[in-house]
Order: C-alpha cells, then structure tokens, then sequence
C-alpha cells in the first residue's frame, strides 16, 4: 500500500488485487461503488482494455508504472552537479574579468534544463522497480486492480477480501 496525501490533508492508500476474471472484478467494482467509493478511486491495469472498458471499469494510467519521477529528480541532480562545475569555470580559470559570468551561467541553466529532461525521458521507457513482478503477471494475461481508499474505509476492503477469495491481494 503507498500512502498519498490528497488537497483536504487525508491520506489517502492504495491497495493492489490480481484476478485472473473481468467478471469478478466489475463485482467487486460495483460493490465497492455501493458501499461508498468513488468510480475515480478504482482502476484495472490489464493488458486487454478493451475488455476492462467492455467491463465498466476504468483503465489505469500505464505512466505510473514508469519510473519517470525518480528519473527526473536523478536527472535534476546531475544537472545541478555539472551546471555548478560550469559556473565554477570562469573563477577557477580567471575568465570572469574577460567574458563574465554570463555565457556560464546560460550553459549551466542548459545542462540543468537538458539533464532533467533527458532523465524524464529514461525515466519514462523503465518500468517502477515495484511493478516489475506485477506487470509480469499482467502480461500474462490477470489483471491488476488498483483502489485508491481513505482510512475511514479500510474495513470495506476486508469485507472484500472475505467474499471474494480469489482476489491475490498484491503488497508493492
């Protein structure tokens, strides 16, 4: 379960189930949405989508499975690094009297702006380590459904848990 923090200050949790069956997840779907879950807080991440939409479910998002905030922040980092050696450049050398600081500290904005982007670009093409296990699963033909739920209705994923047993509950 990953906690998120949503505008009003609760936090909010995600709990993962794989299941071989569209047909019991739009249950569970529906019973979730019955008890009090909002249809925008439950997604099924599933290599057939056509059949997830078929089903009256929502699709997940295939970007969160990437690891492109991690990589955007690791591209940041190197960027900072090789931008603060670029602006160090004209002290160490003596060139701030002849050409200023100016031509540096453009080329160190570029290689912070370039960097970012370039790990942004990694990052989107690399699969989340914790969903790499999953996303095998998935492609072999389950489904993964993800419920995004506040504490005060925790107790309604047990009572999940309970009626449908065939639901493999993921912990990521």
């Amino acid at each position: 379960m990953r906690l998120l923090t949503t505008d009003q200050g609760a936090t909010m949790k995600h709990a993962y189930y794989l299941s071989e069956d569209l047909n019991e997840l739009e249950t569970v779907h529906n019973e979730l949405i019955e008890t009090g879950l909002k249809d925008s807080n439950i997604h099924v991440l599933s290599d057939d989508e056509a059949s997830v939409t078929k089903h009256h479910m929502r699709n997940a998002n295939p970007f969160m499975t990437t690891n492109v905030v991690r990589a955007l922040f690791v591209g940041a980092c190197i960027g900072l690094t090789m931008g603060g050696l670029m602006m160090s450049v004209p002290f160490v050398f003596g060139f701030s009297a002849s050409l200023g600081s100016i031509p540096f500290t453009l080329g160190a904005l570029f290689l912070l702006g370039f960097a970012t982007w370039e790990g942004g670009f990694v990052g989107l093409q690399k699969v989340h380590p914790k969903f790499i296990k999953v996303l095998k699963r998935v492609h072999t033909g389950k489904h993964l459904l993800i419920v995004d739920y506040s504490e005060n209705k925790a107790s309604l994923l047990g009572a999940v848990k309970r009626q449908h047993p065939a639901l493999e509950p993921i912990y990521l």
